[in-house]
């Protein structure tokens, strides 16, 4: 019975400590996405700009 408590014990441990770590490298590549996505809105802005001043 004894092998079964400690079972018990660790497998959920295992568990949650699994999708912590993955909880974790999931918003460290969210972080980046953002920033990719900002900077692409930022070189976007820029290029309607110069379109606009190409165009007078």
């Amino acid at each position: 019975m004894e092998g079964w408590a400690i079972l018990m014990f660790v497998l959920p441990l295992i568990v949650v400590i699994g999708i912590l770590s993955i909880d974790g490298k999931l918003k460290r590549k969210l972080a980046n996405d953002e920033r990719i996505i900002q900077r692409l809105d930022s070189i976007l802005a820029e290029l309607k700009d110069l379109n606009r001043r190409d165009e007078y």
